[in-house]
Parts: structure tokens; C-alpha cells; sequence
């Protein structure tokens, strides 16, 4: 007992225990200001965690020194070689304390400034879900083509275009790709439900033989496991028919949910966003590679679509997965910049003018804006995304993240980022997003 008692108190001559504190308000208070500072400078979201573990990593090091260390009229000395008559870790231990008040007073005006004073305005856009019954998990489509066909990616394709379609649906919750592909396949109907908190799930399979596909599909309610509605449909592979054949599925379940269709939203769904079978094939294999977010991948993606507009040069869509892709690409890449916006600017710029009610698009060309700091328009194109594709989950999670870390707008940053964590429950970059904000 004497020899801890002993220890400890030596501890305190030594001004570790102070040392402790100053070390751990400093940090914190580093790690609040750089997460604020980064994303105004642009740097990926990356810096901001190598910050916090080298900050975690100094503690004990500043441990360390506190202990083997003693600060002296004549410098930093080992403390083994310093007289105890001549030892000043009293004064040091004071001005220690003088230095800890400091920074505390600096912490409390921060939150008291961040809480009272950058104080946005209301959001334009209310981020509440209509009705619970209104609500769907779309799981991803079976490959059931023989494997001469090779179709996996165009099942994959199939669903995300449905999932696409959907999006625009505001009397609807529609659960995002990210998290339906990251669920258990063994997970039963109502364990999905209480999962996602979904009231329904459409299962479906695709079958491509020659000129031919058929795409199955079937509603079913998550709390009794009762099929509501189930179709079979029959086509030629055309990309007509294909875009046909979602329009009917998307109507089939707005009206089995009893979701209310604007006359936008009507023509959005049936409008369909190419007639050219190979663009569609390219753009569904650009957006497969693109959701990798590795580089060479990314790459690919943009030569896929910039295949699909050489093949439809009126394919909106193909334009906002070119925009994207380079996008991505000063990010997760060496694209500089520079050239990626000026290459996402035109892209975008394209896509609106083909089709000025495309929520993806309006996301996009936000995206452009907030990294060249005109956070206005930025915001702007923002409201205009998750009016034309409320349940466009990265729409939610960039204006969120951008309200929040660039607009000292938190409040109005986490609802926005709450919305989107609804939609994609299961996505780890939305959750690092909102965790941050």
C-alpha cells in the first residue's frame, strides 16, 4: 500500500496526471477543429481519422515524457539527472493548470458559439416518411440464365435500374442497393422487415436465353410473409422492353402500396432512357464497377459510360455516371481536381439539359459546386435532387454532410443524414458521415 501510495504520488510530482488532462483537451480539441477545417480545404475523409490515430498514438508518449522528463530553468533533462532541491515541477504543474483552464475556456466558447450562434435556417425540404405500409426492400434479382449467358451483371443491372426508377417515388421508402446487397441471404422476409424496417419486399429472378428474357417478380408483405402480387414477364431483349417491363413493376408497386403518383413522377417512370441495348449493357457495367470506389475500377467505369453515350448520346443517365466516375476519381484516384470537375461540369451540364428533372443529375452537379466552394448553388442543386429522387440515398448523405461541415449547419446536416442512414441503413460511409457531423 505504501509502495502504490508512494508511486502515485510521485505521479503527481511529476505532473503526469496534469500532463494527462492538458493532452487529452488538446486533442479532443484539435480533432473538433480539423473536422471542421479538412473538409473546407477538401481533403479526403481519411485525414481527419490519421489525425485521430496519431493523436491517440501521442497520449502515451506524452505519458512517457511527463514521466522520464522534467522541464528545467536549463531545458528538458532526463528526470533521474535533476536535483530535487532545484526541481521546479511545482511551477511547472501550475502553469500546467493555467494552460488546462485555457483550453477548457477555449472548448466551452467553441460549443457555446457552435450551438447558439451558427444557427442555420430551417431545412427547405422535410425529410419524413409519408406512411409506414408505403415502404420497400427491393433484394437483388437472381441470375437464373443458363452460364453460356454469362448475365449475372445484367440481373445486377436489372435490379439497380428498378431501384433507380423507384427513387423518384416520393410517397414511397425504398430501401438503397448498398444495403439489400449486404444482407444475410438466409435472413427470412420478416427478420428483413425488422431489419429495415420495411412493411414489404419484392424478390425477383431473371432468366436470359438468346434474344429473350423473362424477369419475375413478387411482393410480399413482411409481417404475415403474404405474397400481395407476384408477375411474370416475357420480352425480347431490347432495352425498350426492358425499361417496359421495370415501368410496369414500379407502377404495380406504387399501386399495390397505395403510394399517390405525381404527373412528374408518372412520366419520370415511364419515360424510358435509352433505346440501344449495348448502352444499356455498358452503363450497368459502369455502374457495377463504379460502387468499388477503387481506382482502376473507377476507371473502368468511365470508359463504360462514356461507351454508352459514344452509343446514345441523349442517355442522361450515361452522363451522371460519367460526372460521378471522375468524381470519384480525385478522390479514390490521381485525377486531379481540376480536371475531374471540369470533366464532371460538362457531363452534368449534358445530362440537365437532356432531361432537367433528374434527381441524380441535380446531386451531381451539386457535388460539382460544393467542391469549388459555392456552397450556395450547391445547395440549391441539392434541394432540387431530393425533390425529383427522394429516396436517392447519396443525395440525402452529401447535402447532410455538406450542411454540416461546411455550412455550420450541423442540426440541419444530421437530419438530412438521418434520412439517408433510413434509406441505406447497412452503408458505412453514410454512417462515417453522419457519425462525424
Amino acid at each position: 500500500m505504501g509502495q502504490t501510495g508512494s508511486f502515485f504520488s510521485e505521479l503527481r510530482r511529476r505532473n503526469v496526471f496534469r500532463v494527462a488532462v492538458a493532452y487529452a483537451i488538446v486533442g479532443w480539441l484539435l480533432v473538433e477543429v480539423a473536422s471542421v477545417v479538412l473538409p473546407t480545404l477538401l481533403l479526403p475523409d481519411w485525414t481527419l481519422r490519421i489525425l485521430v490515430f496519431f493523436v491517440i498514438l501521442g497520449f502515451p508518449l506524452a505519458l512517457f515524457f511527463a514521466w522520464a522528463y522534467e522541464l528545467t530553468p536549463e531545458g528538458l533533462k532526463k528526470e533521474k539527472d535533476v536535483d530535487r532541491s532545484q526541481s521546479i515541477t511545482r511551477q511547472t504543474g501550475r502553469k500546467l493548470d493555467f494552460a488546462i483552464i485555457g483550453v477548457l475556456a477555449i472548448a466551452v466558447v467553441l460549443f457555446a458559439v457552435d450551438k447558439f450562434v451558427w444557427v442555420g435556417e430551417g431545412p427547405a425540404t422535410g425529410v419524413a416518411v409519408s406512411d409506414d405500409r408505403k415502404s420497400i426492400a427491393v433484394l437483388p434479382f437472381a441470375d437464373r440464365s443458363a452460364a453460356e449467358e454469362n448475365a449475372a451483371f445484367f440481373a445486377a443491372g436489372i435490379h439497380d435500374d428498378l431501384l433507380t426508377l423507384l427513387s423518384k417515388l416520393g410517397d414511397l421508402k425504398v430501401i438503397a442497393r448498398t444495403t439489400v446487397e449486404r444482407l444475410d441471404p438466409s435472413m427470412s422476409i420478416g427478420d428483413i422487415g425488422a431489419e429495415l424496417d420495411v412493411a414489404t419486399v419484392l424478390e425477383g429472378g431473371v432468366q436470359r436465353a438468346g434474344d429473350r428474357v423473362r424477369i419475375n417478380v413478387q411482393l410480399i408483405d413482411t409481417t404475415s410473409e403474404a405474397h400481395l402480387w407476384a408477375e411474370t414477364y416475357d420480352r425480347e431483349l431490347t432495352a425498350a422492353d426492358i425499361f417496359t417491363i421495370q415501368s410496369e413493376i414500379a407502377t404495380a408497386i406504387a399501386e399495390a402500396l397505395q403510394a399517390a403518383l405525381s404527373p412528374e413522377e408518372q412520366t419520370q417512370i415511364t419515360t424510358a432512357p435509352t433505346s440501344d441495348i449495348d448502352a444499356l449493357y455498358a452503363y450497368q457495367l459502369g455502374k457495377q464497377r463504379m460502387e468499388t470506389r477503387i481506382s482502376t475500377f473507377l476507371e473502368e467505369a468511365a470508359a463504360y459510360f462514356q461507351q454508352a453515350i459514344n452509343r446514345d448520346p441523349n442517355y442522361a443517365l450515361a452522363y451522371v455516371g460519367l460526372a460521378d466516375a471522375n468524381l470519384r476519381l480525385t478522390e479514390y484516384g490521381d485525377l486531379s481536381l481540376v480536371d475531374g470537375l471540369r470533366v464532371a461540369e460538362r457531363a452534368v451540364k449534358t445530362a440537365l439539359s437532356l432531361n432537367s428533372e433528374l434527381g441524380e443529375a441535380y446531386a451531381s452537379n451539386a457535388t460539382v459546386h460544393w467542391k469549388r466552394g459555392e456552397l450556395d448553388a450547391a445547395e440549391r442543386d441539392f434541394q432540387k435532387a431530393v425533390e425529383f429522387s427522394p429516396n436517392y440515398a447519396p443525395a440525402w448523405q452529401w447535402f447532410g454532410t455538406m450542411l454540416g461541415w461546411h455550412m455550420a449547419r450541423a442540426d440541419e446536416g444530421v437530419q438530412m443524414l438521418e434520412r439517408a442512414v433510413q434509406l441505406d441503413p447497412l452503408s458505412p460511409i453514410i454512417h462515417d458521415n453522419y457519425a462525424m457531423t
